[in-house]
């Protein structure tokens, strides 16, 4: 425990069945508790001594109908699950820390695929959205010009009839809008550089 104050969200929250997390009240302080559970034997129940209160997010497991699709490293954040038959599908997602894993999270439920989707292949998008020396402009052949913003509404970079890739090293950390046009749409896409 420490002097405080308690810094919300952190150190002044306990769980008592790993999932859910309450806020401690009256507790000016932070704090870090760790138990080990034994049976009335003495058998170990439960090791709790390698928990901590926030571990550290390691990889993501993709779920397709509750069967596993694939693991992740935490830095992809976005799965394309190619070739997939027609049909209705959940897709559902977890954290992995270290050896152990959350619950599933419903990343997008009754996912219909069928044919007239096939078309959505053919539309522009950036890829990854959280970037760092370059961006990928997906149909970048549809692209007549890309501007790129910063948050605060400044155009920091132009490209007119881009190639696949835009170089971003340029650019400083922060949050920025991809405002892409074709002949067809004018679309504005959110990214990160990191």
């Amino acid at each position: 425990m420490d002097k405080g104050p308690a810094v919300n969200g952190k150190g002044n929250l306990i769980s008592l069945d790993e999932k859910t997390w309450e806020e401690v009240q009256n507790q000016d302080k932070n704090f870090v508790i760790s138990a080990v559970v034994t049976s009335e034997e003495g058998t170990l129940l439960k090791d709790m001594t390698d928990n901590t209160a926030f571990p550290v997010i390691t990889g993501y497991n993709i779920y397709k109908n509750y069967i596993k699709l694939a693991s992740v490293p935490a830095s992809v954040l976005q799965y394309t699950n190619k070739n997939v038959k027609p049909g209705i599908y959940n897709y559902s997602v977890s954290a992995l820390y270290d050896k152990n894993e959350s619950s599933l999270a419903t990343a997008s439920t009754d996912i219909q695929v069928s044919i007239e989707n096939i078309t959505a292949i053919n539309k522009v998008n950036i890829a990854p959205t959280a970037f760092r020396e370059q961006v990928r402009i997906i149909n970048y052949q549809q692209v007549k010009s890309v501007e790129i913003y910063a948050s605060d509404g400044k155009m920091v970079q132009k490209t007119d009839y881009p190639s696949e890739w835009i170089h971003t090293s340029t650019i400083s950390q922060g949050i920025y809008f991809f405002r892409i046009y074709t002949n067809k749409e004018v679309k504005t896409i959110r990214g990160i550089k990191q």
